[in-house]
């Protein structure tokens, strides 16, 4: 996967700028971002780029090109292209009184991609236009001459935290990536819209999304609408986006997608994070702060009622893939459990503010399975961890794989799981004993209920000296065992706790060895 975009989006989304009234400058704005209006009007609808994708995925594909990316731009550093700031009163719809804006993200560093971006206004779609107007270069260059030079992607605010200042609550960003927040978080894991043949030996395909289209809110509307075009060179795909924001900041994402060839392994609702340190420590790395991570586990709820945790890790030597076999999730997601200051220490990356995401399917997605790839870093700017969902069966040419869900970001949820949680699991390792400590916490486990035991199954080895025991200070349980294994190859340890057969908790998956 590639590591790099994370680093300008988890430090250039810390940045929040207001958006400043209009007055009269409404004339400006309207001028600067309109283009020709079309001899005749193209109807617009989800349909006709369902259609258009299916069309498309006939044909062969074709290479993106940056000829008309000037060379400072194509040559920027990652400073120089924080200071290409999109000016506040040029946003769109600034000067309309609705309850949504948009700012519009630079070509150049990473993203020299042009993405075209319309704006659907009941019949009429306009494509907008960029202008060197909209954005300020005095740090970086005087008086650029550019042209329509297009967009890198965009950003959407609402007044999410408070009704005087207007937040991003979304960024659609390089290849299919894009982001959401909830009221009081800042940006930390993403999404994407598609993973092509992750971890596979042929390599990854980054699809990437050429083209978008905003649907023009109502004055008092709640969500805001927007389409994609998706294109690689393997699939084609047609994507819409509902996305109401919030506490809980929730997009409806629909997808059809049109294989123009075989693919090995599509990765469905993919999301991807950043995990350096955790309690468990299980690398040197010289870090003066506790912990360090966007997100500190996969959860996985199974449609039986089933509910899995795995706590994420940075694998040493080379990747980590742990496969989840499950039919028709329930949900899955990348958590940031942990939202004590204490453990992170970082006044300026404040990752215990870092979104959850949550992924609920709508429909039944069949049999399939979930995966979790870990990557090793060394460093916090490298998004090293990515889940999805796998199809058992991957479409072929000219047949179409619609999928539904929705994305969720939120701080906190009781019902995810239902039961009493992992809140940490730490590990003493030895050569062929390891102790491990685990930490549950719930309501499920107040009061000391009778006959809670705990069940520690293992893929090989042997368990022994298993001890379950309040944690009066955190208010839980904590389960300590040693396990016995002299074996090299990689294994599993589960841990539930129980009340007789009846599971009172999730269970813990915990990963062993070195890959």
């Amino acid at each position: 996967m590639r590591a790099d975009l994370g680093v300008t989006w988890r430090i250039e989304a810390r940045k929040r700028q207001g958006i400043g009234a209009m007055g009269g400058a409404a004339i400006a704005l309207a001028l600067a971002f309109a283009l020709p209006a079309p001899a005749v009007a193209q109807a617009f609808s989800f349909d006709s780029l369902r259609a258009r994708a299916r069309e498309l995925s006939k044909r062969g594909w074709e290479k993106p090109r940056f000829d008309d990316l000037p060379e400072w731009l194509a040559k920027i550093d990652y400073d120089g292209y924080r200071k290409l700031r999109f000016r506040p009163e040029m946003a769109l719809w600034a000067g309309d009184r609705l309850p949504f804006s948009a700012h519009f993200l630079h070509r150049g560093f990473f993203f020299k991609r042009r993405v075209a971006i319309s704006v659907v206004d009941g019949s009429e779609v306009n494509e907008l236009r960029f202008s060197t107007d909209q954005f300020d270069y005095h740090e970086v260059k005087d008086s650029p001459v550019l042209g329509n030079l297009g967009y890198a992607g965009f950003a959407l605010r609402c007044h999410l935290d408070r009704t005087d200042r207007w937040d991003e609550f979304a960024v659609f960003q390089g290849a299919s990536y894009f982001r959401l927040v909830a009221a009081g978080q800042g940006y930390g894991a993403s999404a994407r819209g598609l993973a092509i043949d992750t971890a596979a030996p042929r390599g990854e395909e980054f699809p990437e999304f050429v083209e978008f289209w905003l649907e023009k809110p109502k004055p008092g509307a709640s969500a805001l609408t927007l389409y994609a075009l998706l294109d690689s060179p393997s699939t084609v795909g047609a994507f819409r986006f509902s996305i109401t924001p919030g506490t809980r900041t929730a997009a409806v994402v629909s997808a059809f997608l049109y294989p123009r060839h075989g693919v090995e392994k599509f990765g469905l609702a993919p999301l991807t994070s950043m995990f350096l340190l955790g309690e468990a420590r299980s690398r040197e790395i010289a870090d003066w702060r506790p912990e360090v991570h966007d997100s500190d586990g996969l959860l996985v709820a199974g449609a039986d009622g089933s509910w899995l945790w795995r706590p994420l890790d940075n694998p040493e030597r080379s990747h980590r893939v742990t496969r989840l076999p499950i039919e028709s999730p329930a949900g899955f997601g990348l958590l940031q459990r942990d939202r004590n200051f204490e453990s992170y220490q970082d006044l300026e990356s404040r990752f215990e503010k870092r979104p959850s995401y949550w992924v609920e399917p709508r429909g039944a997605w069949g049999k399939g399975a979930i995966e979790l790839v870990e990557i090793p870093s060394d460093l916090e700017t490298n998004d090293n961890v990515v889940a999805y969902w796998v199809p058992e069966k991957a479409p072929g040419p000219g047949e179409e794989l619609a999928v539904e869900y929705a994305l969720i970001a939120f701080t906190h949820d009781a019902d995810k799981p239902p039961l009493a949680r992992a809140t940490s699991t730490r590990v003493r390792p030895g050569k062929e004993l390891q102790l491990f400590v685990v930490d549950f916490q719930g309501a499920p486990l107040a009061g000391a209920p009778a006959d809670l035991q705990a069940d520690v199954a293992p893929t090989r080895g042997k368990v022994r000296h298993v001890v379950l025991q309040p944690n009066e200070p955190a208010g839980g349980q904590r389960c300590s065992f040693e396990w016995l294994d002299a074996a090299p190859e990689p294994a599993e340890i589960r841990v539930t706790l129980r009340q007789g057969a009846r599971p009172v908790s999730e269970t813990v998956v915990i990963p062993w060895g070195k890959p």
